[in-house]
């Protein structure tokens, strides 16, 4: 298998393209699967649906840091971060009428948070990181009160349910939808921090084995934060709940990333090649995927609903197969004209 450029972070690449197979994974099988299968299967769709978006967004932020380290002698640095959030924005707009239909135009989905993210990011980068925690804790805190101030509605998400109010739209893109920025954007500014504790890491051997015991160990912090409102049966676990969710994944984020960065840049055992190749064109899967399932498997195929667990199980293994071929051979020509390559040519 073709080597990986050797000052990449491959824990980092490892995740992110986990995250995109439990993407493909989940939403295929949601799409392909008859009633019957899809209730019976539910349970293995836990981990990766439960798992699967707080990796990813964790690792936004991580990687936020990752390209604020290679790009600090760049002074347009600031510039490029602009550009590329707006460009996600304005991406998501773009396949909303692609992917779905004119009437969907304004519908929230995650490059919106990732773009918003990025801005965030950077307000916050020059902060030390117990005001970017407080940052997290007061966003989580806020929840509550702008769901009242914004009127939420759990049922509410503009792909099902499509508006033409700007209004109505910034007031679910603020705590309605499924990626809200209220509060997941705690995902992004967390990630930072740890993208930052690992940019010291990497280039201070001595401090390798430490940052992997306080992933681990700030990790398990987070989680028994997060589960302990639950298991005392605190009174504010229904006003917070998305807010525990946050503390609760991003600690399993965090025990992922101490035994992935152990395991791949600092012993060099590289057992998860496969996913690096996912996560090189993350941007490229996350988008690629539905356009695939909308034009071949729905219009082509007529598949939507139809399958059962097992023809499922074999067709989404035998897609996973194609698309690791793909990226494989997209990566010897460094995977050009891909959509994460042309976000960095006009970002």
């Amino acid at each position: 298998m073709r080597q990986i450029t050797p000052n990449r972070v491959h824990s980092v690449d490892t995740l992110r393209g986990t995250a995109i197979f439990f993407m493909i994974f989940v939403h295929y099988g949601q799409s392909w699967m008859n009633f019957q299968s899809l209730f019976t299967f539910q349970t293995f769709f836990l981990i990766p649906s439960y798992i699967g978006g707080p990796i990813f967004m964790v690792i936004v932020g991580v990687s936020f840091s990752l390209s604020a380290e290679s790009r600090k002698e760049q002074e347009n640095f600031r510039n490029h971060v602009y550009k590329r959030g707006f460009l996600l924005i304005l991406m998501q707009f773009f396949l909303n009428l692609v992917i779905f239909n004119i009437y969907q135009a304004w519908t929230y989905e995650v490059l919106i948070l990732v773009g918003v993210s990025q801005i965030v990011c950077y307000l916050l980068m020059e902060k030390p990181n117990m005001f970017k925690i407080l940052v997290c804790v007061i966003i989580i805190l806020l929840v509550p009160f702008l769901r009242l101030i914004c009127g939420f509605q759990e049922e509410l998400f503009t792909l099902f349910n499509p508006v033409w109010d700007f209004g109505t739209f910034f007031r679910g893109m603020i705590v309605n939808m499924p990626f809200a920025i209220f509060p997941y954007i705690s995902y992004m500014i967390l990630g930072m921090i740890i993208g930052d504790e690992l940019v010291q890491a990497r280039y201070k051997e001595e401090m390798e084995k430490k940052f992997c015991i306080n992933l681990l160990k700030y990790g398990v912090l987070l989680i028994l934060i997060g589960y302990g409102f639950r298991i005392f049966n605190s009174p504010i676990v229904d006003s917070f709940e998305e807010g525990l969710h946050v503390f609760v994944t991003t600690g399993m984020v965090m025990i992922l990333l101490s035994g992935l960065f152990w395991i791949e840049d600092v012993k060099k055992i590289n057992l998860f090649q496969p996913f690096w190749l996912y996560g090189q064109i993350s941007l490229t899967f996350l988008v690629g995927h539905h356009f695939i399932n909308k034009y071949i498997f729905y219009n082509l195929f007529e598949i939507l609903k139809n399958l059962t667990i097992y023809s499922y199980l074999i067709l989404v293994t035998y897609i996973c197969v194609v698309f690791l071929a793909l990226s494989y051979l997209w990566s010897i020509m460094d995977y050009k004209f891909s959509l994460d390559w042309l976000l960095r040519k006009l970002s």
